[in-house]
């Protein structure tokens, strides 16, 4: 009743996004949930995160041999009920190994951080179904799209029940890639661009004094990208998609290399993406993105790309997991640069001063932290896809299924669920269909 009383509160539903602990007692509840709003709202795209401990399924658990039963088979459950009542699954967790993300300090088993993560990569992938075309000075978002047809892309045709996505992230997001001749057009003092700031100043005086009074470019004295990005902010780490995106769905490594990982589709959002000169436009950051797709012609696939100008901002309750290479407005600093907090709220104080001189100008310097100082915004890059690394990872569930349902300890949890011998052999029919489908889709 109250999912009906919100969706009549809409104006125009779109569809609904799940999020479920649904490998514990709370996957009954959500299929519940679920079967009602299938009833209901039939049409309506309905994603479903699965919320994971580190860890939790996929037979990375410890415990007695009836806990371990417990959690095979309620993976196994949840897998075949859910797929059958929603659009998309995509199951999600921290990773426990915290090399993953190497710009934040974080403990994957404290809930204030393992959300503050998720809802961070899952806000920036389902970004471009809530894109409205206002244009800033960085440009209007570019990849706007909608629940249905993102679902749509990311679900095989002719399989419902192979409607699995994984989700990839990069939190900060490093810089973009950007050649010299780009620096010059975006930091040139003649065009003065919006996000314009002190360093500009600097680096101009700076290529003047190198490059003599000859009525040259302000810019000769830096006659590489590297020296011109050191003259502008120092080093920043640059992006790479050679595992610079982290997986968050246990088992699926995203990696192509990997046995039967090729990815069929796949949706990029890229929000507040930068260079080493600043915040870059929707168009250039489009177009450093796609061109770091070009260097993996071998992952050819149906793909979507959206870019928006803002990034992620980072409020006040946010937990304080970023490193102290990350920077106040999320650059990833080579090495960590610390300031007094005098210094850096000078710093702080000049980018925004040269900043006031172009009516609508924001300070985008890299401006390292003081002691204590939290980071503003950062910038985020996102990859959910579908891929056929999954029929893996489903032969893994359908294993564990038939190994602890045919257990004792399994066969006294089935009872106890109320579920026989007929139930738990649909269950492994269920889950063999998946594995086949997604088998089938490389030929598609």
């Amino acid at each position: 009743e109250r999912v009906r009383q919100m969706g009549e509160a809409c104006d125009s539903l779109a569809g609904f996004q799940v999020f479920a602990d649904d490998l514990t007692g709370f996957g009954a509840l959500a299929a519940a949930v679920l079967s009602e709003v299938a009833e209901e709202y039939g049409s309506r795209p309905r994603v479903l995160f699965s919320l994971r401990q580190p860890g939790q399924g996929q037979g990375g658990r410890g415990g007695s041999a009836a806990a371990a039963a417990r959690e095979d088979l309620s993976e196994a459950l949840a897998l075949t009920r859910m797929t059958e009542l929603v659009s998309l699954y995509v199951p999600l967790a921290v990773p426990a190994d915290r090399t993953a993300l190497p710009y934040l300090s974080y403990n994957p088993w404290l809930p204030f951080h393992s959300s503050a993560i998720l809802a961070s990569a899952i806000d920036t992938a389902l970004l471009p179904t809530r894109l409205a075309g206002v244009r800033s000075a960085l440009g209007e978002p570019l990849g706007a799209s909608d629940l249905h047809s993102l679902t749509r892309l990311l679900r095989p045709v002719g399989h419902p029940g192979a409607n699995l996505a994984a989700l990839h992230l990069a939190l900060p997001c490093p810089s973009l890639p950007a050649d010299l001749q780009q620096l010059q057009q975006q930091l040139d003092q003649r065009i003065r661009p919006p996000h314009a700031h002190a360093a500009v100043t600097a680096a101009a005086a700076a290529g003047t004094t190198a490059g003599g009074s000859g009525g040259g470019s302000s810019w000769a004295g830096l006659t590489s990208p590297a020296a011109l990005s050191q003259a502008l902010h120092g080093s920043t780490a640059q992006l790479s998609l050679d595992g610079g995106l982290a997986s968050l769905t246990p088992g699926i490594s995203g990696r192509e290399d990997a046995a039967r990982g090729s990815s069929w589709a796949e949706s990029y959002c890229l929000r507040g993406g930068r260079t080493d000169a600043g915040p870059a436009s929707t168009s250039s950051a489009l177009q450093a993105l796609d061109a770091l797709l070009l260097r993996h012609p071998h992952r050819m696939c149906v793909r979507h790309r959206c870019a928006a100008p803002l990034p992620l901002p980072v409020p006040l309750p946010f937990p304080s997991i970023f490193s102290p290479r990350v920077s106040l407005h999320g650059d990833v600093m080579l090495r960590p640069t610390t300031f007094s907090p005098g210094a850096a709220a000078a710093a702080t104080s000049a980018a925004a001063a040269a900043s006031s001189h172009t009516p609508g100008a924001a300070s985008s310097g890299v401006v390292a932290r003081a002691a204590g100082q939290g980071v503003h915004s950062v910038p985020v890059l996102t990859r959910m896809h579908a891929t056929r690394e999954f029929e893996g990872w489903v032969a893994g569930v359908h294993g564990r299924w038939g190994r602890a349902a045919g257990g004792s300890a399994g066969r006294a949890v089935l009872d106890a669920w109320g579920l026989g011998t007929d139930d738990a052999a649909e269950v492994g029919a269920a889950l063999q269909e998946v594995v086949t489908a997604l088998g089938e889709e490389e030929e598609v």
